[in-house]
């Protein structure tokens, strides 16, 4: 009891921890909701195997386009908030505005070219033309929201606009697919509403703060184009390693079998979920290490330990727990993914590893190396999940999952070698 009691003054008496809190909490929140919601949509009652494959495919779409519309932006904006004087910043956030508007505008153009290949060969529907680039739009005026509201320090502004999302898009989804039968399309409806309205509260949150008010400058325009190369490319190797899979097996297979595939890169996700939460504590506490004159690496030595252990930790209990929820809470139809489960689950704890990694190349902002790892990641993970795809199926996409993190792993020591080497000396 004492313990608690203490722990609980220390996180009222710091912001820091407090702010880390209320986060973590928002994230375990959607994500606990989100996984306990599987039990309903893997009923084949409400949603179809292929259906979860259709709707997979949606939210990969998302995830691929997701780079290119936000461009780097949300990481100038979480910088140049310290860095530039308020009217300068107003000037910025309106300015850089720009570039999604007209990405948006753009992807749709693309999409609605495409849009009967994506129909044939997918099985898009012809509003995903208009629906993808518009909730891509949505999701990168959302993270703004949060973003800002953050740097602002309005911790109760950002519980609720977390919470909000989350009643909004759960809440209506759940009720149109189980009680008024709308199956997939219930889940894009409650996405689409809950990202409309948070949209519009958004705009009311940069109206009120001023940060509509700006003039245009050619200049951040410019340099957010400079900026943003390595970081596209660095978040299309992400999707490369993250998403690109499900298409590929929608190329090879059928929708239904990347439903079932989809189901299990959930639960896998899972150790994902801990692996962010952590490391919202940890980036700071690594950043402060490397930020000394003579940088602590014996603190960033201990941390990564630390941090290792609880990954480990996290993807042995995932291994052991989830076979059992698929026997007694997940509908048979989905019981095959059992088998290559737990390749994909190690592929994800080794991602989780590789990410502590790249605090070094982002602290030090070392965009060529960036560049360089992406690129490479690319042209050597892309043709081995098609290779395997094609040639061993479902099960080879686990298997190509788990190569391909294991070699960005590789590649990812080899870029931030020197830093290493100081950790093994420290």
């Amino acid at each position: 009891m004492l313990f608690i009691t203490n722990l609980k003054t220390s996180v009222k008496q710091h912001p820091v921890l407090r702010s880390v809190g209320v986060y973590t909490s928002i994230i375990f929140l959607s994500k606990g909701i989100s996984f306990l919601l599987l039990f309903i949509y893997t009923n084949p009652k409400f949603i179809e195997p292929a259906e979860n494959g259709l709707l997979n495919l949606f939210a990969s779409s998302v995830v691929f386009l997701t780079p290119f519309l936000s461009f780097g932006i949300l990481q100038s904006t979480s910088t140049d908030f310290y860095k530039l004087k308020k009217n300068e910043f107003q000037n910025f956030f309106t300015t850089t505005l720009i570039i999604p508007v007209v990405i948006l505008i753009l992807s749709v153009i693309g999409f609605s070219l495409f849009r009967e290949y994506f129909k044939v060969k997918y099985g898009f529907p012809y509003f995903f033309a208009i629906l993808i680039p518009l909730i891509t739009f949505l999701n990168y005026i959302y993270e703004q929201l949060v973003l800002l509201i953050r740097v602002n320090g309005e911790l109760k502004k950002f519980a609720l606009a977390g919470i909000a999302r989350i009643i909004l898009e759960i809440g209506l989804s759940v009720v149109l697919v189980v009680f008024f039968a709308m199956h997939w399309k219930g889940r894009l409806v409650g996405i689409t509403v809950s990202y409309s309205i948070m949209g519009v509260y958004a705009f009311y949150y940069f109206y009120k703060k001023g940060y509509l008010s700006g003039k245009v400058f050619k200049q951040y325009i410019k340099s957010e184009l400079v900026y943003a190369i390595p970081i596209v490319l660095m978040q299309v190797s992400i999707f490369a390693l993250n998403t690109s899979d499900k298409f590929f097996l929608a190329h090879f297979t059928t929708n239904e079998v990347v439903g079932i595939y989809g189901v299990a890169c959930v639960f896998a996700s899972i150790i994902n979920m801990f692996s962010l939460a952590y490391l919202n504590y940890l980036g700071p506490t690594v950043y402060e290490a490397l930020s000394k004159t003579n940088p602590d690496y014996k603190i960033i030595k201990q941390q990564f330990f630390t941090y290792a252990k609880v990954m480990i930790i996290a993807t042995v209990l995932v291994i052991i727990t989830i076979p059992f929820v698929y026997k007694f809470f997940i509908n048979s139809r989905y019981y095959g993914a059992v088998s290559y489960f737990y390749l994909i689950v190690l592929g994800y704890f080794i991602w989780t590893i590789t990410s502590f990694f790249h605090t070094f190349l982002l602290y030090y902002k070392e965009k060529r190396k960036m560049l360089q790892l992406s690129v490479l990641s690319m042209i050597i993970t892309i043709p081995i999940i098609y290779f395997f795809t094609d040639q061993m199926g479902v099960k080879g996409t686990a298997a190509a999952i788990f190569l391909s993190y294991c070699i960005t792993f590789i590649l990812t020591l080899f870029f931030v070698k020197k830093h290493i080497a100081k950790l093994k000396t420290a």
